[in-house]
């Protein structure tokens, strides 16, 4: 499944894979900026890993801050991070992202996503020659369609032979913090696994990237930002009830700190273009 759009100033194609990648890569996009630059663009924290593969004008990008000059970067990857990344371009981007899933990252990645978390790494960087010649093969290809086929194809085939293995109960807490959009206490957690809570941290770190109640907070903000831009939502507060934040001035600090606005700032300038995604359930239910 592909979804195009395409204007005077850039064009996105975005492809949704399924089969064998189900739960593991969101997305597979194209973008192409054409003379339209991007100037103070966000994402706010999200629960995909991305892989950037650039093939002309560079991001200027930086956690939790504006960027400044030496923060350019072409190919590169990124862990995930509780907080919000802010971004500008030249208007001459050219990319292929793949977005992967934190269990499609475990999977894919040759380096332990603790590694990765927080951390923004160029290709060059990341020591791994197999991405890196498919870099080459992608800067080669005839076109965007071509580059989205030749890039399923390599994660798919990397991800079927891969050998790092995501242990059942690391698995089973994952499932379950989506289930409960993050709404639940990681004693509980550890209790159903019959693990002490530091191993229930120390394992969801290692294979995840991010401790569970880091990760349950960005899984109950996503759901919060869902149900903004849902109809029928009365207001914040009802939000803020429904995601289980003990108030509304709870919710407002954990969305200044994952994206770096209050609420109503964040729905009236960063969401309506935001470029980040969240995962849905069936990511999470896939595995």
């Amino acid at each position: 499944m592909e979804n195009v759009a395409t204007d005077t100033g850039k064009l996105l194609i975005r492809h949704l894979p399924d089969g064998p990648l189900t739960g593991l890569v969101s997305a597979i996009s194209a973008y192409e900026e054409r003379g339209e630059a991007m100037h103070d663009g966000v994402e706010a924290a999200s629960l995909v890993v991305p892989l950037i593969f650039s093939f002309r004008g560079p991001f200027a990008i930086a956690l939790d801050r504006r960027p400044s000059r030496d923060d350019r970067y072409f190919s590169f990857t990124a862990g995930l991070h509780p907080g919000h990344v802010r971004m500008d371009s030249r208007g001459d981007a050219e990319c292929l992202q793949i977005d992967f899933t934190p269990l499609g990252a475990r999977l894919f990645f040759a380096m332990p996503l603790l590694e990765l978390t927080s951390r923004m790494i160029r290709l060059d960087d990341l020591g791994d020659v197999a991405v890196r010649e498919l870099a080459d093969r992608l800067a080669e290809a005839s076109g965007w369609h071509e580059r989205i086929r030749l890039a399923e194809r390599f994660v798919i085939a990397r991800i079927a032979g891969s050998d790092r293995a995501i242990a059942p109960e690391t698995l089973r807490a994952y499932r379950e913090i989506a289930k409960r959009r993050g709404d639940l206490r990681m004693a509980d957690i550890a209790r159903d696994l019959g693990w002490s809570r530091k191993r229930l941290v120390t394992e969801f770190r290692e294979q995840i990237g991010m401790a569970p109640k880091t990760f349950a907070k960005v899984v109950r903000f996503g759901h919060a930002t869902d149900l903004a831009n849902r109809p029928g939502i009365s207001g914040w507060a009802e939000i803020a009830a429904a995601c289980g934040y003990a108030d509304q001035a709870h919710m407002t600090r954990e969305f200044v700190e994952f994206s770096g606005a209050p609420p109503r700032r964040w729905q009236r300038e960063i969401g309506p273009r935001e470029t980040g995604t969240f995962l849905q359930e069936s990511d999470f239910g896939a595995m």
